[in-house]
Order: structure tokens, then C-alpha cells, then sequence
């Protein structure tokens, strides 16, 4: 006697496994990205942190074409800052 089944969710190309990987590497992905830019900010920290000590040090310092000679308030603004990045839009980060 045939009796008559509903179609199973595989032969509408929907699987529920296939679909739960899916999302997890989307997830995965996206804790990877938000990892890779805080590993870039922590990195932007450390390298003002030395720009601002050689400023200290040597009271003036050249980054590309310019020149800073403020060996006061630059550094005291950065460390007051705890040498967080300044006019940088935190969108575009």
C-alpha cells in the first residue's frame, strides 16, 4: 500500500545543517575582522606612544613632509588621550 508523505525539506534544496554552517562562518568571520582591527588600533597606540617619546626626547619631530615642534602639548594631549588615535573618524576604523 503506498501512502503518501509530505516532501522532505531536502528535495526543496533547504538544509537546516547546511544552513547553520553557513552562519557560523559568517560569524566567524566577523569576530575575525573586529579582532584584526583592534590588533590595528592597538598597533596605532604604540607607534604614537614612541612618536610622542622621541618628541620628549629630541623636542622636535618630522613625520612625512611635516614637522612637529610642540614638545609639550602634543605629547601631554596624547597621553591624556592614553595615546588613542585623534581625528580619525571611529567608522572608518
Amino acid at each position: 500500500m503506498l501512502v503518501h508523505q509530505p516532501p522532505s525539506q531536502e528535495e526543496h534544496g533547504f538544509r537546516l545543517g547546511h544552513t547553520l554552517w553557513l552562519l557560523g562562518g559568517v560569524i566567524a568571520l566577523l569576530v575575525l575582522g573586529a579582532s584584526v582591527a583592534a590588533a590595528e588600533i592597538d598597533n596605532s597606540q604604540e607607534i604614537i606612544r614612541e612618536k610622542v617619546e622621541q618628541l620628549r626626547l629630541f623636542k622636535s619631530l618630522k613625520i612625512g613632509d611635516a614637522s612637529v615642534t610642540s614638545s609639550l602639548v602634543v605629547p601631554d594631549f596624547y597621553e591624556r588621550r592614553e595615546f588613542q588615535l585623534a581625528w580619525v573618524k571611529h567608522t572608518s576604523i
